[in-house]
Parts: structure tokens; sequence; C-alpha cells
């Protein structure tokens, strides 16, 4: 656990090895509602590559078995970069996710072990507010009525 601005907060780092089927769609990890300061990153460069789905296996993106160039796109609220140089990928988001966000690695042809560094935040307890009620006092201007 950590302190953010003032939130407490817990802190997410996951290693995933895998050796996705070819062509097939494997779960790396799932990035939950309100995770922000996401990195995620292959470790060495592999022909695999990463996707990202919602709950409703819509693809956000490397859908349908393609992967896409380098590009700047929003789901569920949070801003993502994703680089992909020399076959290395890496997606960044400030968050917070307003849902869940599944990150998902597709197979090629060759049986290639990958290894994927998943890093995120969560807000430990939600913040709670409510309003207070205090006593009345006079106005400060008159109304014109």
């Amino acid at each position: 656990m950590e302190l953010v601005n003032q939130v407490i907060c817990r802190s997410f780092l996951t290693q995933s090895p895998t050796t996705p089927a070819p062509s097939e769609y494997s779960l790396v990890a799932t990035l939950p509602a309100g995770a922000w300061n996401i990195e995620v990153q292959e470790d060495a460069p592999t022909g695999n590559f990463l996707a990202l789905r919602d709950n409703s296996s819509s693809f956000f993106l490397n859908g349908e078995g393609n992967q896409e160039p380098s590009k700047t796109f929003i789901i569920e609220g949070a801003k993502f970069v994703y680089t992909n140089v020399g076959n290395r990928e890496m997606l960044r988001a400030r968050g917070p996710l307003l849902q869940s966000v599944f990150l998902l690695i597709h197979g090629t042809t060759a049986r290639e072990e990958v290894l994927v560094t998943t890093t995120f935040l969560t807000q430990l307890r939600p913040e709670y507010f409510q309003w207070e009620v205090g006593p009345y006092t006079a106005c400060s201007v008159t109304c014109g009525g």
C-alpha cells in the first residue's frame, strides 16, 4: 500500500510468462475498474502481440488477429498510448478506467514464450463524501423580491 495524493492505494505488479497457442488469444491480466497509472510491456520482442477487450468481447486494440501500428486511443474513460517498436510493445494509460478491461496476448504461428509486465494502482477504499448540515446564518445579500 502507498499514499498517493492523500489517497491510500494498492500497487499491482504482475509478470506473466505465457506461451499462447498459435492464432489464439490468451488472458494475461484483468485491469479493474478504477485502475490508473497503467503500464504494460513485453519484456523482450516477440512475434506475439498484446490486445485489449471488454467484457462483451469487443476489442479495442489488435482484435481479429490483426496487429495495429502504434497509436493513441480512449477506452473506458482512459487515454491509452500503444507503441510497437521492433516487435516490443508497450501500453500506458493514466486512467482511471471506468470499467474493467482484459489484457490478452495473441499467439503467432511459432510457439514463443512471452513475459509481460503489468503495473497499475487502484484505490483501496473509495472516497466517500457527504453533505454536512450546519446552522443557518444571515444572508450576506438581500434578495430582489
